[in-house]
């Protein structure tokens, strides 16, 4: 059921989850494979998160179709996939894929449907912002602060002429207000099902007032701040309020902002340590601990244990905060809020000695929400990447905040100081049962409790007592069980006297006294259940002596308002889906928010999102499944008096609110929002329009989810590709690789150095796949690619992926006005460049394999890479090729040339340098026709004239047959020089002419027949060869000179 769950949250209906799950023998992944292409894959694919990166309107979402093009709020990316089919109208016997269409039909909530009365409207993803929706809808349905934005009116501003980078980010914080303002009453009187916060988003900026880019899974807590800092920074420039820096003579409570005083709190921040310098604390600072403001209950004994060993030092600093950052690993909210609360770090004191620091934290002024961020991200060294943490984290309905205060500091230390005793001795006992509750001596995962182990036994003894007359012979395996036993050992063992065993068997079932082992094995069993009662009971009354100790800090009591909850279909950190639960207190209901997606969920479903953990035990999943990939990451909690104020007001539609709220809202906005209400209602069109409209959108959105599951697998080969190495950076050298190698994608992104291209490769894919899958008409291609393009018109790339054109002359409904065409690559000529890449890699790769398996076989190995250089125009091709091919030449080159100019100094003979003639003019050849950086090639040149004058003379033989070809050609004479000039292409046929340049007497065709395809293995191992040549090229060139000599240095 699990399963079927998974799929059910990524908005597929319950039936044709359970068909698909069902076809594929339970494989959740092809099962999603199967209802998103209507076939199987060949390979399992993995898994498509909500929100794959760079999909800018998210995974699942349905495209929107306009009869009438309309704007604003309601423009933009179409929301992801909503509601389940409806079981009850399925009939009985469904095909598979009849019921992905009945899905689709159902979950096709978008921008231009008609909101569910009762139901509060979504808001669509435009590009991973799952997490900015949650945050969203959570400030919304906080009755005081909508009702605050909804009052809000945008000041005139100035034009724009130059302004300043703060003067920007005033303007760009004012509109950030004014598109709250906007969302917030569009969400209110709209008739929609859901509305876009692009514009919204697109306010948000940097400190210079620099657009900054939402959508990447950016840590929450940080989004937040950032939000409410520029959100804070308008609602003040509105009343004409300074950002910052700014007083007068309003109390504290009265100069707090709408946001400081709902969502910042004020924290005492306490830090002390022991400073050893000093061998005593003086009286003075003794009694200005005792008499200082607020001074903690305790101080005094901390500082006479101190006293030996220095002067204790406190310092207090007071700031505000937005979230409370507490870890997952304590397993509940009050302990974790308490651990975070106190803290010991190793601190250096100004004198430079080393000191154990303390610092605690106490709440001076509590906001009206509470935001708690549960930390659940790890780094895995095995895995080496940052990893989602699914332990189980408990957290009440109601907390009490007075354990947390600084006017209670004395009262929560002492309460604290008892609980921690009292956590301690349930600790203890919880151990003790599990040792009852869990008998592990198979291991945890075979555990069982004692009771029932020691039943068992007694059971299996008692079976083989009673079946012991009936015998058995051994050699009946179909018979055997572990009930007879003794039967079958008396049978096949001679030795045994079956008629002792018997009796004894029958003696001990039959005795009343200790001596009956099976009365003893129950009677242990007993004595179990016993002793679990009395740990049990035990445990209930040290929780009530828990609860007990914190009684009297119960006046501030927190109820709970809201869950953002992060699902996910791996245990990975940078990748899933946010899904806010929030409390709708006038109806006293729980409402999910799934970007576009609202339901109304009960209690139980959201606590089996939120709390995370382990599933539930005897389940028949297998261990890596019984794992939830479901779990709090937020939790919004508000004073009470909030929800009981909240309770007042049941959450409004449109219907009900229009008349009490118009008072709010600008008349401008008012006539906005009723003219795109009756926009919406002229969209429906007739019957027969919504059908073929739905079929069409049905091909976009399969379009859309193909392409999503694409661009997931894209982005972790996208990050192989920025850590590619740079060819040009000598301390790197070692460390190149080309990812290429392992797909055409990463092919595309370094030949252009960025993603279009890419993005387009894949869309390409997808609409290819969709239409052989589909089976849309020709005629209608065009508008599906506009329905597309509703989706994917609010990324950066869309103009380059898809153009749209009108057709004025086309009649019917709007839809049939508007067309798109899919802008394609040339594949044709992109894959005869692929094919390239990978042969000369392949190419590059065997040079390099010969001249590791033998030392001797270095002119071969060079002939072959200068051969590939003065062939394949590598420059033009595939420049970075080219340079890994420069590279290795460049090292071979240079070692030899030195290693040999060493050894003529030493021991080599002139008759053993002789014997590198022919291989050093080669050297001088390359040396002059490749366009190496001058001062390293001509001093090496000259290196090489000092150990063989004459390969000057022998490269003018070659120059004097090459312009004789010119001269032929061009019927024109030229006599060379000294000084003598060739063009690049005519230095390059000058090597390929060389007899040393060659390919192992192979032709290209030759290795593109042998290529290996593409993929992580050719990968690796290219990379290997590249980094060994690069890093043991001097021991390779003195072993071939010594091989090639025949001696050994004296």
């Amino acid at each position: 059921m699990a399963k079927v769950r998974q799929l059910m949250d990524m908005g597929f209906a319950q039936p044709e989850a359970t068909l698909a799950l069902k076809e594929v023998n339970g494989n959740v992944e092809q099962a999603l494979e199967l209802l998103l292409t209507g076939g199987l894959a060949e390979a399992e694919p993995e898994p498509i998160p909500h929100g794959p990166p760079g999909l800018i309107a998210g995974y699942g979402e349905a495209p929107n179709v306009a009869v009438e093009p309309s704007k604003g709020l309601a423009g933009g990316p179409s929301p992801e996939v909503l509601d389940a089919a409806d079981t009850a109208a399925l009939p009985s016997a469904v095909s598979l894929e009849d019921a992905t269409q009945l899905a689709l039909d159902a979950s096709m909530s978008s921008l231009h449907m008609v909101r569910t009365p009762g139901l509060p409207c979504g808001l669509t993803n435009v590009g991973n912002t799952c997490y900015v929706n949650s945050l969203l809808q959570t400030l919304y349905h906080i009755d005081e602060f909508r009702d605050q934005m909804l009052s809000f009116r945008m000041p005139a501003l100035p034009a724009d002429t130059g302004q300043s980078g703060k003067e920007k980010r005033r303007q760009h914080a004012l509109s950030l207000a004014a598109e709250l303002h906007s969302l917030f009453a569009h969400c209110l009187l709209s008739q929609r099902s859901c509305l876009s916060p692009a514009g919204l988003l697109g306010e948000l900026v940097d400190g210079r007032g620099q657009k900054v880019a939402v959508g990447s899974q950016e840590d929450v807590g940080e989004f937040m701040l950032k939000f409410f800092d520029q959100l804070d920074e308008g609602l003040k420039a509105s009343i004409g309020v300074a950002a910052a820096g700014e007083t007068d003579s309003a109390t504290p409570s009265e100069s707090l902002s709408l946001l400081q005083s709902m969502f910042f709190g004020e924290q005492n921040q306490i830090f002390s340590y022991c400073d050893s310098s000093e061998t005593k604390a003086t009286k003075d600072t003794q009694e200005g601990m005792e008499a200082g403001e607020g001074a903690e209950e305790g101080n005094k004994e901390e500082l006479e244990a101190k006293e030996d060993h220095g002067k204790l030092v406190v310092n207090e600093e007071k700031s505000d905060f937005l979230q409370i950052f507490i870890d997952v690993k304590y397993g509940d909210l009050y302990s974790a809020w308490e651990a975070a609360n106190c803290t010991e770090v190793e601190y250096t004191t100004p004198s430079g000695a080393k000191s154990s620091g303390t610092t605690k934290v106490w709440i001076s002024r509590l906001p009206k929400f509470l935001f708690f961020q549960i930390q659940r991200v790890a780094y895995d060294p095995e895995l080496k990447a940052q990893v989602k943490l699914e332990d189980k984290f408990d957290f009440d309905s109601t907390i009490y905040a007075d354990r947390f205060l600084s006017s209670n500091r004395n009262t929560a230390s002492d309460a604290q100081a008892k609980a921690q005793g009292l956590r301690q001795q349930i600790s203890a006992l919880e151990r003790s049962l599990k040792n009852f509750e869990r008998y592990a001596e198979g291991g945890e995962e075979s555990a069982v409790s004692a009771r029932t182990l020691l039943c068992q036994a007694a059971e299996l003894l008692e079976s083989n007592a009673k079946t012991l007359p009936a015998g058995e012979a051994a050699t009946d395996k179909e018979n055997w069980h572990p009930q007879r036993l003794f039967s079958s050992v008396c049978a096949d063992d001679e030795k045994l006297d079956r008629g002792k065993v018997k009796e004894k068997l029958e003696e001990l079932h039959g005795a009343e006294s200790s001596e009956s082992a099976v009365w003893l094995l129950r009677s242990m069993a007993e004595l179990c259940q016993a002793r679990e009662k009395q740990l049990k009971a035990e445990i209930a009354s040290i929780e009530a002596q828990l609860d007990e100790a914190y009684k009297p800090l119960r006046k501030h009591p927190y109820e709970l308002f809201a869950i953002w909850v992060h699902q996910s279909q791996q245990a990975e950190a940078s990748s899933g889906h946010y899904v806010a639960y929030v409390k709708d207190w006038g109806r006293d209901r729980w409402v999910c928010f799934s970007d576009s997606q609202v339901s109304v969920v009960s209690w139980s479903e959201v606590m089996a999102a939120a709390l995370g953990g382990e599933r539930a035990k005897g389940s028949d999943k297998k261990p890596e499944e019984d794992v939830s990939r479901s779990s709090a990451y937020v939790l919004v909690y508000t004073e009470s008096k909030v929800a009981e104020a909240q309770k007042s007001f049941a959450c409004a539609d449109s219907t009900d609110a229009v008349e009490g709220i118009s008072s709010q809202i600008p008349e401008e906005l008012l006539n906005a929002i009723r003219a795109d209400n009756e926009v919406l209602h002229r969209e429906q069109g007739s019957h027969q329009e919504q059908c073929e409209a739905l079929e069409l959108r049905r091909h976009a959105e399969a379009i859309s989810q193909h392409y999503g599951l694409l661009l997931h697998k894209w982005e972790p080969q996208k990050r192989m590709g920025n850590q590619a190495g740079n060819p040009h950076d000598k301390c790197n050298h070692t460390k190149l690789n080309d990812p290429a190698l392992v797909s055409f994608e990463l092919f595309l992104y370094r030949l252009f150095q960025g993603e279009q291209e890419v993005w387009t490769y894949l869309l390409t894919q997808s609409v290819e796949a969709q239409r052989v899958a589909r089976k849309w008409s020709p005629e209608d291609e065009g508008y599906v690619l506009h329905f597309l393009g509703t989706i994917l018109k609010s990324q950066d790339c869309f103009h380059k992926m898809l153009r749209p054109k009108s057709l004025p002359d086309a009649t019917g409904p709007a839809w049939r006005r508007m067309s798109s065409d899919l802008l394609k690559i040339d594949m044709a000529l992109l894959s005869a460049a692929y094919n390239n890449v990978l042969v000369t890699a392949h190419v590059a790769d065997e040079a390099v394999s010969l001249l590791k398996r033998d030392a001797g076989q270095l002119p071969r190995c060079l002939g072959m890479l200068a051969m590939m250089w003065s062939r394949c125009n590598l420059d033009t091709l595939y420049p970075y090729r080219q340079n890994e091919v420069l590279l290795a030449m460049s090292v071979i080159i240079y070692s030899t040339v030195g290693i040999v100019e060493k050894a003529n100094q030493t021991f080599m003979k002139e008759k053993s340098l002789a014997m590198f003639r022919e291989l050093f003019e080669f050297f001088y050849l390359l040396l002059r026709a490749v366009e190496w950086p001058g001062h390293w090639k001509v001093p090496l040149q000259e290196r090489v004239l000092a150990l063989f004058p004459k390969t000057e003379e022998s490269l003018k033989h070659g120059v004097m047959l090459l312009l004789k070809e010119r001269q032929q050609a061009q019927a024109q004479g030229v006599t060379p020089g000294v000084g003598f000039s060739l063009s690049v292409a005519e230095q390059k046929q000058l090597v390929f002419k060389h007899k040393m340049a060659q390919l192992d007497h192979r032709s290209i065709q030759d290795f593109e027949g042998q290529r290996p395809e593409p993929g992580r293995e050719f990968f690796e191992r290219h990379r290997g060869l590249l980094s060994w040549i690069m890093t043991d090229h001097e021991t390779v060139a003195k072993e071939f000179i010594l091989q090639t000599a025949g001696m050994t240095p004296s």
